[in-house]
């Protein structure tokens, strides 16, 4: 199975770190975000990518070039004006044939989840267990079934994230060359997707347990954090006779 990952997006609320880069290529714990995700979608079975890019999409076809590096294969969609998640699923047409994966570039998930999202029937999303559902996309659910998509509201009507991870079918393209220009000027792939649960589709999902969503420079601390938590400690200096190391 193929993974489309969206990574046109220049991350205004990350200014000033994105006045020369892409979101998806600011460093997390040693390696860009898009690498993170690179790597574990490869660790849940997936070889095939197709990276969309658009804002200083130099850095990233320089940085990942055909995959190879990573033994995968990548190659590129080009969305020269950045006007929304389901333009850049529009975009892929043709790149992909029958079921795929959709990643947002921005966000960190685990290999086990992409994986679960993977093996299931039918357009799935991920959803996360958040505390604080301000700013984020929400749904609302019934039963297996997700029957409401909300875009940052004031007040969310529930504490299940849109964590940006999907399985796609082809049905998805005749539902964004429908969707309407949403309030904030874009195509939203989740408006895509309700329109196709008004026409009494059924879009089910999987709820995640690892979600590192980057919205703002400040997240990158807690990421950061996160992340190394992982890494296992090495010792590659001198360390001294009566010197104490603890910790990592």
């Amino acid at each position: 199975m193929k993974a489309v990952i969206l990574a046109a997006g220049e991350g205004v609320r990350m200014h000033p770190l994105t006045y020369t880069r892409p979101k998806v290529m600011l460093p997390l714990a040693g390696r860009p975000i898009l690498e993170h995700l690179l790597i574990e979608a490869r660790m849940a079975g997936v070889e095939e990518f197709t990276f969309v890019v658009g804002y200083h999409h130099d850095s990233v076809r320089a940085y990942f070039g055909d995959g190879r590096r990573w033994k995968v294969a990548i190659d590129y969609a080009t969305q020269r004006k950045q006007m929304g998640t389901a333009h850049a699923v529009r975009m892929v047409e043709g790149m992909v044939e029958g079921d795929f994966l959709l990643l947002n570039g921005d966000v960190v998930v685990k290999a086990k989840d992409i994986e679960a999202v993977a093996r299931r029937t039918g357009i799935t999303m991920a959803l996360a267990d958040v505390s604080d559902a301000r700013d984020l996309g929400v749904v609302e659910t019934k039963g297996d079934r997700v029957v409401r998509i909300y875009e940052k509201v004031e007040h969310p009507p529930s504490y299940l994230a849109n964590a940006g991870l999907y399985l796609l079918t082809p049905d998805i393209f005749p539902a964004v060359s429908a969707t309407p220009e949403s309030p904030r000027g874009e195509y939203e792939i989740t408006d895509s997707l309700q329109l196709l649960i008004d026409q009494g589709y059924e879009i089910g999902y999987e709820r995640i347990d690892y979600w590192l969503d980057l919205g703002y420079p400040w997240d990158l601390l807690a990421a950061n954090e996160s992340l190394m938590l992982e890494t296992e400690p090495q010792s590659q200096g001198m360390v001294e006779e009566n010197a104490v190391m603890r910790g990592s």
